[in-house]
């Protein structure tokens, strides 16, 4: 039942230009509440929110030119120097690929 809803879902946002990207949890902690003297006290609770996450296709490709015309256009000697062994324009363009 809940494949065939996210099945849907992702459908009709495709139709619509978006992306599925991927499932996403986000818990909260609501404080409960003491009430009077105990009368009308809530407990604490944990909310829990599961949503589905989406994306334009084209901020990708618009997100990959941008890092393409940077590498293109300030040479390896002016950029700021990468403390990973990737570089950090390489890391974003791979992430926006997915």
């Amino acid at each position: 039942m809940a494949a065939e809803q996210l099945r849907v879902l992702i459908n009709a946002k495709a139709a619509e230009g978006w992306r599925y990207v991927r499932l996403e949890s986000v818990e909260i902690h609501q404080d409960g509440t003491a009430g009077c003297f105990g009368i009308g006290a809530t407990p604490s609770r944990l909310i829990r929110f599961d949503m589905a996450v989406f994306e334009k296709w084209y901020m990708s490709i618009l997100l990959v030119l941008v890092v393409r015309i940077y590498r293109a256009l300030i040479p390896p000697s002016l950029r700021r120097r990468c403390l990973f062994r990737q570089s950090c324009s390489r890391y974003v363009e791979e992430v926006a690929r997915g």
